[in-house]
């Protein structure tokens, strides 16, 4: 007769957590109301479930985008924070100072929030051999989007070329989501 294991206490908190942060990920929309796709929603709520705040993300499409899957990684702003903005961007040449002040206090919430990943990317790649264009990076250019290192080069790249890193860069995307999740999981084992 075989033994049934059933869930310790911390098996079923992180189920839990886990189910809370998809709830929560299942009822975000973008700008124009749209929910997100379908293929990269996994990592947002994988990103989340490990305390990584995401504002952003695409599944990657063949016929528009950086024709790759990417999520923007940012650090959650403290309302009180963008309603001093606001009120200190209406007379800017008095503010600048408090202004740079902010913008650096943000950008550095960004970064710490953005380095996050790092940890989780060295234990991917730990053993993981990867064309250098496929492997995901953070990439700083203002934000803190998670893509293959190749992805900005799609918008060169011949249709043909562009269909094929597609599939690779949402392959190597989805092992990474996988490797999170089974990080994430680990104890169930």
């Amino acid at each position: 007769m075989k033994e049934e294991s059933f869930p310790n206490a911390e098996q079923i908190e992180k189920r839990q957590h886990w189910d809370e942060t998809a709830a929560r990920v299942e009822k975000i929309t973008d700008r124009l109301e749209k929910p997100i796709d379908e293929g990269i929603k996994e990592g947002v709520i994988a990103l989340n479930v490990f305390d990584i705040n995401t504002a952003a993300s695409c599944e990657g499409h063949i016929d528009r985008g950086t024709y790759a899957p990417w999520i923007n990684i940012q650090a959650e702003i403290p309302r009180d924070l963008i309603e001093e903005i606001g009120e200190l961007s209406k007379d800017r040449e008095g503010n600048k100072v408090r202004l740079k002040e902010i913008s650096k206090d943000i950008e550095r919430r960004n970064l710490e929030e953005q380095k996050k990943v790092f940890a989780h990317l060295e234990l991917f790649y730990q053993n993981r051999e990867a064309p250098f264009h496929k492997r995901l990076a953070m990439g700083y250019s203002g934000l803190g989007r998670l893509q293959s290192q190749g992805a900005e080069l799609q918008k060169i790249e011949d249709a043909e070329t562009r269909k094929e890193r597609l599939k690779e860069y949402q392959e190597e995307m989805n092992a990474f989501i996988s490797f999170l999740k089974e990080e994430y999981f680990k104890s169930e084992k």
